[in-house]
């Protein structure tokens, strides 16, 4: 047998079209929505290329079963226990019975997401086998790629499938929460019966429909040939829009039949799908070859992603303002027809030709409609001018920045559960590494490439060795160096412009490179009004010094990412980058860009004008090398000095499981000075579930001179140096969350008293539990003279951090004095105006969330005094109320405290409010 194998493997030739097995299907189904059932009988003729003495099926809707299947392990390891929590109605299965094989009866074994049947002998290359049985299909809830939404179906990998048979073997892989699939080209011959209501969209075209005797469900008949899957979907919502679109003479003047099903009520928002649908198969079709098939189906998903299967796409719209990414959505999963539908890779352990394949498709596709530059975004160039590129090359950074571990030829259902970047290693760099080809080889010679790609291997099942051949035969030069460095193994590059000068008529550019491969790249030299393009050549550990005509004020090398760098902030010299407004500052990792943000604010009694800045080329936590933020503010009467702050962050050291970040931060205004240097190191596992523990300590030198705008009584005046350090905890499993967190602070002499503090604070969440109950616990002592601003309060903190701390007043109802809530100490809202503080704080708050509402009810006590013998049940301090979550604000309405303030009534209404900046995207913070 094993020989056998081999022999036939060694058929294969890279380059060409090797054996393939095939399988056809005949199904007859019926969809039964009462019952979230689907039922049918199906016959597959299953013509082996290759010896095989067992059959195998896949069975993916197994992967829904229960809490015990891959599936769900990979959802808890990302830390998402929805599915585990679900009850057996949100469940999902198939199960097989009274199945033959050439008419004799066998018994597949089933091992959740696969079956075998095993052969009572060995089936051989030109051998026909026919599999018949009945299946039935629980249909789950959707929770990846399969499901129902109410009366909504999207049934894709649903029926038993044929693993693929090939000259390694069987393929078996299961159903994981990361990597896709790998079937047999055949034919599809599916009957599918649903209720008359229902509206039907599927893989192929239904070449015939009738109806019931009694007119209550309607049959379809659909037919495919030259695909590797049937998908469909169903909804009574759905309405129809078509229109057919016609190829160019030079592309064959072929017609295709664009259906798009959408409920009716999103008819408008789908306006503008139609022509992005066209725009994809005139420019797929120039690069790649027509699109093959008579007719495509785009159809309304129910959740915000997509999804490909031949001849249908599932997309579903998330569509923010100013941003193209629901036409890059629809664009990538129709550009999936060649990548992976025309072109059947394996997208198991070479999830690369399809995805980094599509993605770079994508990106000339922007590039081709919208331009080089701004291509993802609506908004005018001195706001925004993000573009996919800039996407693809930010995603490689922040993987390559935290160590790139798997190469990109590698099994991608090994990166289920969050143990690697999936995006990063199978989109962004693969998608690097084909405009590094097209870059090097020229667009011309590039597509003639991909097109000869396509064509020979159109319908059949292509290997990276076979896409390399292609390359090199076409190219005329060997790639070997370049697909084994950058696709088999974890190399990266780091090109730079190290210096730039003058001499005469010109210009002198020092390139660096930090290559693992000899490159040929672009450098522009530009100046105000004018630029230029050279082609340069670098090699790995050479600097090299290009002399370019005349006199040029900057000079960048691959200006328009054609290349896998993993730290393109270098690329200029001076470094590049824009000042725009902070509307929406997505990352450009080779600019520095700054954002700025006009913040008004109100502080003692008078208006003041106010800007806030970030600069960085990505974020620090996205591989980025450093960050710059600051905030200044000038009252617009008065003769009160300004605010101003500044903060530095830089990445010290990174790795996927540790990282170290060094912080320089200098705030001063309304009578208070500080500078700060800070040193913190985080650490995760290798799951994003893994516990997560980050340490920090820091030295402040700290100065109130000045209480008059924040209040006599909240900070003491004085001078000196604080000293603090901490570590925290947090872990999540499938029962609840825990927190907690450990901080000492101290100051040697502040006002010639020194004084210390220890605080410890316990969170704890249940998720099984109704009303998801969550628990806080906080103990706080001080020794010696604390000033003012360090004693325990019982409504929390004084302070708020990061970029809110800044931008928040010092005074006035929306300060952290009055209603602005900081959950620090005993932290019981009820208490936001109570003038005290101690050396001792004790609160212990609980929290229960109302279903499907924002709503959730809220109790605490605790004490705040200055000596142990004071914490009797006289002093402590109570509250109870109503919390409202609204993403970016949360409000808490307290309705009761049990000590309030001279002259108010324990019932009076009060209210506090904090910003969850969080919730905001990444990139701006």
């Amino acid at each position: 047998m094993l020989a056998e194998l081999v022999l036939s493997a060694s058929l294969s030739v890279p380059g060409l079209p090797g054996p393939e097995s095939r399988a056809d299907y005949r199904m007859q189904v019926r969809l039964l929505p009462d019952s979230t059932m689907v039922r049918g009988a199906i016959e597959i003729v299953f013509l082996p290329a290759f010896p095989a003495d067992t059959l195998w099926l896949h069975l993916y809707p197994n992967a829904y079963r229960d809490p015990s299947t891959a599936f769900a392990a990979d959802e808890a390891a990302w830390g998402n226990y929805d599915f585990a929590m679900a009850g057996d109605d949100e469940h999902g299965w198939i199960a097989l019975n009274g199945w033959t094989l050439d008419g004799r009866s066998v018994k597949p074994f089933v091992e959740e997401t696969l079956a075998f049947i095993p052969l009572d002998s060995t089936a051989m290359p030109g051998d026909t086998l026919v599999l018949a049985g009945w299946f039935d299909v629980r249909v789950p809830v959707i929770w990846s790629r399969m499901g129902h939404d109410g009366d909504h179906y999207e049934m894709s990998q649903w029926y038993p499938k044929m693993c693929v048979l090939d000259g390694e073997g069987w393929h078996l892989g299961r159903y994981r929460s990361e990597g896709e699939f790998y079937s047999d080209y055949g034919s599809y011959d599916v009957t599918i019966r649903v209720p008359d209501g229902f509206v039907t969209a599927a893989t192929g075209d239904a070449d015939s429909v009738w109806f019931s005797d009694d007119s209550t469900c309607r049959f379809e008949r659909w037919r495919a040939s030259n695909v590797h899957d049937f998908a469909w979907a169903a909804d009574p919502d759905f309405v129809l829009e078509e229109h057919n679109f016609m190829y160019p003479e030079a592309l064959g003047g072929g017609a295709v039949r664009i259906h798009l099903a959408v409920r009716e009520r999103d008819l408008d928002d789908w306006s503008e799908v139609g022509a992005w649908v066209d725009s994809t198969l005139l420019y797929c079709g120039e690069w790649f070859g027509a699109y093959p098939y008579g007719d495509l189906w785009v159809v309304q998903s129910s959740t915000w992603g997509g999804m490909e299967y031949p001849q249908l796409v599932l997309v579903g719209r998330f569509d923010p303002p100013f941003y193209r990414y629901f036409e890059m959505v629809v664009m990538h999963e129709v550009g999936h027809q060649w990548f992976y539908g025309m072109l059947g890779n394996d997208e198991v352990d070479e999830a690369w030709l399809d995805e980094g394949m599509n993605s770079y498709a994508e990106i000339r596709y922007f590039e081709r409609k919208y331009g080089v530059r701004g291509n993802m975004t609506s908004l005018p160039g001195w706001i925004s001018d993000a573009s996919d590129a800039d996407g693809s090359s930010a995603s490689y950074v922040g993987m390559a920045a935290a160590g790139e571990e798997v190469p990109v030829i590698s099994t991608s259902t090994d990166a289920a559960g969050g143990r690697y970047d999936y995006g990063a290693l199978y989109y962004s760099k693969p998608a690097l590494f084909m405009r590094m080809l097209e870059n090097q080889m020229g667009t011309a010679l590039f597509d003639s490439v991909m097109r000869e790609y396509a064509g020979r291997f159109a319908f059949h099942h292509p290997r990276t060795d076979d896409f390399r051949a292609v390359a090199e035969e076409v190219s005329g030069r060997s790639l070997q160096a370049e697909f084994d460095t950058w696709l088999r193994s974890t190399a990266s590059a780091d090109v730079r412009v190290e210096g730039i000068s003058l001499s005469g008529d010109s210009t002198f550019v020092t390139l660096g490179a930090d290559v693992p491969l000899p490159a040929v790249l672009d450098l522009e030299v530009s100046r105000p009004g004018e630029s230029r393009m050279e082609r340069v050549s670098v090699e790995p550990g050479r600097s090299t010094v290009v002399a370019v005509p005349g006199r040029w004020r900057r000079a960048t090398v691959d200006p328009e990412t054609r290349y896998p760098d993993r730290a393109p902030w270098n690329n200029s010299l001076p470094p590049s980058g824009t000042i725009r407004p902070l509307v929406y500052p997505c990352d450009r990792p080779s600019r520095f860009n700054t954002w700025l943000l006009p913040v008004p604010g109100w502080a003692d009694g008078s208006w003041e004008a106010g800007l806030y800045g970030l600069s960085r080329s990505a974020s620090l936590r996205s591989g980025g090398p450093l960050q710059v933020s600051g905030v200044w503010r000038q009252p617009l009467e008065g003769g009160r000095a300004g605010v101003f702050g500044l903060e530095l962050e830089v990445a010290a050291s990174r790795s996927r499981r540790a990282s170290e970040y060094l912080t320089w931060r200098t705030w001063m205004g309304y009578g208070r000075e500080h500078s700060t240097i800070s040193i913190s190191r985080n650490l995760s596992g290798v799951l994003p579930s893994d516990p997560a523990v980050s340490m920090w300590v820091s030295g402040s030198l700290e100065s109130v001179s000045d209480t008059a705008v924040s209040g006599g009584g909240r900070f003491t005046p004085g001078r000196g140096m604080v000293f603090s350090a901490g570590a925290s905890r947090w872990s999540s499993g499938f029962s609840g969350s825990a927190f907690l967190s450990l901080r000492a602070s101290g100051c040697p002499a502040w006002k010639d008293e020194e004084w210390a503090s220890l605080e410890l604070e316990c969170s704890l969440a249940s998720f099984s539990l109704p009303g998801a109950p969550e628990t806080r616990l906080f103990a706080g002592r001080s020794w010696g003279v604390t000033p003012l601003q360090y004693l325990f309060r019982p409504g929390g903190g004084l302070s708020e951090g990061g970029p809110a701390g800044w931008l928040l007043p010092p005074d006035g109802p929306l300060s952290p004095s009055e209603h602005y809530f900081v959950e620090s100490g005993p932290a019981m809202p009820g208490y936001g105006r109570h003038p005290g503080g101690g050396s001792i704080g004790v609160g212990l708050g609980g929290t229960v969330h109302m279903p499907s509402v924002p709503v959730s009810l809220f109790a605490d006590a605790g004490w705040v005094e200055n000596s142990t013998r004071e914490l009797s049940e006289d002093d402590l301090l109570a509250d109870a109320g109503v919390a409202l979550d609204l993403g970016l604000v949360r409000a808490w309405f307290p309705a009761w405290v049990s000590d309030p303030l001279p002259g108010e009534d324990e019932w009076d209404f009060r209210w506090r409010i904090a910003l969850s900046l969080f919730m905001l995207p990444v990139q701006l913070f």
